[in-house]
């Protein structure tokens, strides 16, 4: 099995985790215009007025500096007026996150977490494996059910650890992952990583999971390269999984996103290098331990300080799971091909005359489109009383 490496990026404004080689989801480009310059002179405790990719009444100055469209959000607080994550006899929905690097007594998450598991060495210390002060793991779990800047805040979190930058992670620690998220009641696995190749064995088991009624989400990866293509080969491709590109603020699909005929939709991953657009709001290491130290956002609020701009699929693909979360809290029996019919069918079809999506709905490089999380809520809901 050829892993790919994880790669940290660190720059003074945004920073991410990136898969190279080829396929594999992570955070990939980074970068994007600062938040500090712009709304230093509005800012309170309140971070959902930056959280760009879920509120669309966000801070006006910010809007207007930073170019944010007015569509770029998916549609999520109509959603809420339905569900935040808890099914009617609530209990909650579970959604594991398969990665590395998680804080679990973060103020944003900490009462959040059901489960916690390392399979590496099969005991409950998930934190950092690798040294540094960028938590990937913590700001992809911050996507699903973070305060301020979560999609689906009332699910339940099963976090669990694979040491990507380790040579001895094999593929009995995957199969290890994936079988601790069913054992322990996951309706969603979000994978905000991949590999060079997809071993037989893995793909088995997703495979399996799916005919379990458990819905996996993979990110498509962050190189700009079309999958369909030979050597592309990505975890995200397989037909068992929601295949997960990335937009901007644009509201567009971004110039990194890896593309291709098996990808489902696109959802919000900020923006990159390349483009120079705003990062996604996510979750960074609490206190002054973290990648943003208050140089990047620049308050004396320490608040803030558990709080960072990043970009890639990694953080589409958990903006995506938590709204399978939401749709599952809707209606627990929904399969998979339910599932990502309803993902499919409710999309913004995003891109004006870029686009093209007369083949069947899907344009290649946006997939179905954009998710939209009040017309999939709304299926789901409808689905109930066919």
């Amino acid at each position: 099995m050829k892993l790919i490496n994880i790669q940290k990026y660190s720059i003074a404004l945004t920073l991410a985790i990136s898969l190279t080689a080829c396929g594999g989801g992570g955070g990939g480009s980074t970068s994007s215009t600062s938040i500090s310059n712009v709304v230093n002179s509005v800012i309170d405790d309140n971070m959902f007025q930056f959280a760009w990719h879920i509120n669309k009444n966000i801070n006006s100055t910010y809007k207007t500096n930073n170019n944010i469209n007015n569509e770029s959000h998916i549609s999520l607080e109509e959603a809420w007026a339905i569900t935040k994550g808890k099914q009617t006899n609530g209990e909650a929905i579970k959604v594991a996150v398969i990665d590395e690097d998680f804080e679990v007594n973060h103020p944003n998450i900490k009462n959040k977490i059901y489960k916690a598991y390392n399979a590496m060495d099969d005991t409950s210390n998930i934190s950092d494996a690798d040294g540094d002060t960028f938590y990937h793991g913590l700001a992809v779990a911050g996507i699903i059910v973070g305060d301020e800047v979560g999609v689906a805040p009332n699910t339940e979190l099963i976090l669990i650890n694979l040491d990507f930058e380790d040579n001895n992670l094999s593929e009995l620690d995957i199969l290890k992952a994936f079988n601790y998220a069913k054992d322990n009641g996951a309706k969603v696995i979000n994978c905000s990583w991949g590999l060079g190749n997809i071993p037989q064995t893995i793909s088995d088991r997703i495979n399996q999971l799916k005919d379990d009624g458990i819905i996996v989400v993979f990110a498509s990866g962050n190189e700009g390269v079309d999958l369909d293509q030979a050597g592309n080969e990505d975890l995200s491709e397989i037909s068992s999984v929601i295949g997960v590109g990335a937009s901007s603020v644009k509201n567009d699909v971004t110039s990194y996103s890896n593309y291709g005929s098996t990808i489902d939709v696109i959802a919000p991953g900020g923006g990159s290098l390349n483009d120079g657009l705003l990062g996604i709001l996510s979750l960074d290491q609490s206190g002054s331990a973290g990648e943003n130290d208050n140089n990047q956002l620049s308050y004396t609020n320490e608040n803030l300080n558990n709080y960072t701009l990043t970009s890639g699929t990694s953080f589409a693909a958990p903006t995506t799971s938590g709204l399978v979360a939401l749709m599952l809290s809707v209606n627990p029996n929904l399969t998979f091909n339910q599932i990502r019919t309803i993902l499919i069918s409710t999309t913004d079809r995003v891109g004006g005359t870029d686009a093209d999506y007369s083949n069947g709905g899907f344009d290649t490089k946006r997939a179905y489109g954009k998710i939209n999380a009040k017309k999939a809520i709304e299926a789901a809901q409808a689905s109930l009383n066919p």
